[in-house]
């Protein structure tokens, strides 16, 4: 497999459209759902709306269990709010054949490759070309995006983000639409200055590292 391309960015700052668009060319593969490696490979992740402790051991068993039964669900949601419509697009038979090819010693790298191909023939019924590049956005993906880069050398990164106001007001938003209530601001301020921290400290670190704007993105998308 090609080493993929990661979009990069804090809910609601453009990174399901930046997918969408580059979901209509026909050497890439836009994955329609975040992948959450993150959480199924237990990395400590401390992105306020989906921090997570380190876990202490990753057995294959684990690793197949959880991400089937997360794209069940995805298989199986009505939810309107979702960043893309996922219901009955997989083949779940066919993501469980596809990952039972998983052996008892392996590499971060063969979980994700793997996870990305079961996705792929789940879809398609296919197997993943090497002409085809996948292309992955999973919003807690900024503060592992050093490790990505250890386990893909030639991956590409590419960072969005949005006018804290604009991004903040839409996503309080969506999080009043998930429930009747008037959010508490904190973790929703907090996870938009961490994808700026990162996209600065990304860019210094990593070479192919690219930061757009949304807006820019709006006005101009073709560039």
């Amino acid at each position: 497999m090609n080493d993929p391309i990661f979009i990069l960015g804090a809910h609601k700052s453009g990174t399901s459209l930046l997918r969408s668009l580059f979901d209509g060319h026909e050497k890439l593969f836009a994955i329609p759902v975040e992948t959450h490696l993150a959480k199924y490979l237990g990395w400590w992740t401390k992105y306020p709306l989906k921090a997570q402790e380190p876990a202490h051991k990753i057995t294959v068993k684990k690793f197949v269990d959880h991400t089937t039964g997360w794209i069940n669900e995805c298989n199986n949601t009505d939810d309107r709010y979702s960043d893309n419509c996922s219901k009955n697009i997989f083949n779940l038979l066919s993501f469980k054949t596809e990952l039972a090819k998983l052996s008892d010693v392996i590499d971060e790298r063969k979980y994700i490759e793997m996870y990305f191909s079961a996705i792929y023939a789940s879809i398609t019924s296919l197997q993943l070309s090497t002409d085809v590049r996948v292309v992955e956005k999973s919003v807690e993906n900024c503060e592992h995006a050093l490790r990505l880069k250890k386990l893909f050398p030639s991956s590409k990164f590419i960072h969005i983000i949005r006018n804290p106001y604009s991004n903040l007001v839409t996503l309080r938003k969506y999080m009043q639409k998930l429930a009747p209530s008037y959010p508490h601001l904190d973790k929703l301020i907090k996870s938009i200055r961490d994808s700026f921290y990162y996209a600065q400290n990304n860019r210094e670190l990593i070479k192919d590292y690219m930061i757009i704007r949304y807006e820019d993105l709006v006005v101009d998308t073709e560039a």
